[in-house]
């Protein structure tokens, strides 16, 4: 995707220049910290090789917990993960950061969680990631990047409303597939320009995804070691194409 960046906030991450960028910190006990695009909350876009789609209504997170989000998980292209990590250290002043990847190598993009205590769905029965195709892609290992020191600012009047989604509310999805549209032009206005994409996306469809970064602390699972995780806030998706059917 050759995709660079647009007004008012929308990037490639993997092709936009970190002195665009910035970060702004936010209150609590996480130290959570927002990427900004010219002083507004940057609403990135990547291409993925779609692997699980979740985007109609909210699943389980898996395990014993109860608690629903909406996701769409994909695998970048090779070079496009290559700057997308490096961007992403070096704008958040990190040697490694810890995101949601699966062992086949697809990045999550997710809603916010459910509250504990929530009403449930049933459990997503996720049909994609078993066959998606590792050999494609680089591993995803963490690169060494030297911290940089990056300005924070405050988000102006101008900064769109919507940049992050609940378990509970729409997620659009566009259907770009017989439709011309112009990135630099149709970005602020999706909804008038393409039709909405209906059910979840098939696994293997060539996916943009708009999407809010925010860093934050935690904990690594299964220890005490505190890490700086990196989270990927979906916002809307365009599907692009789709497999096609053989008999």
């Amino acid at each position: 995707m050759l995709f660079v960046e647009c007004k008012p906030n929308f990037i490639n991450p993997s092709r936009v220049s970190p002195l665009s960028l910035s970060r702004q910190a936010a209150t609590g006990p996480s130290a959570t910290q927002r990427l900004l695009y010219d002083g507004q909350i940057a609403v990135c876009l990547s291409a993925v090789f779609c692997t699980d789609s979740v985007v109609v209504s909210a699943g389980k997170i898996g395990g014993k917990s109860e608690r629903m989000r909406k996701w769409l998980s994909g695998i970048f292209h090779n070079q496009d993960w290559e700057r997308f990590e490096s961007l992403m250290c070096l704008v958040f002043g990190q040697d490694v950061m810890y995101a949601q990847i699966s062992n086949k190598k697809a990045i999550s993009f997710q809603t916010m969680i459910s509250p504990e205590g929530a009403a449930t769905v049933e459990s997503w029965d996720s049909r994609f990631d078993k066959n998606a195709p590792s050999d494609m892609f680089s591993p995803i290992i963490p690169k060494k990047t030297t911290p940089v020191k990056v300005k924070t600012r405050t988000v102006g009047p101008g900064t769109p409303s919507k940049t992050l989604l609940s378990y509970n509310e729409h997620l659009p999805v566009y259907d770009a597939r017989k439709t011309l549209f112009d990135f630099e032009f149709d970005l602020p206005r999706l909804s008038s320009v393409l039709p909405p994409f209906t059910g979840e996306i098939p696994f293997s469809s060539f996916v943009v995804v708009g999407y809010t970064v925010s860093a934050y602390n935690g904990v690594l699972g299964g220890t005490t070691e505190r890490v700086v995780h990196l989270g990927c806030n979906i916002v809307w998706a365009i599907v692009c194409g789709t497999p096609t059917l053989r008999k």
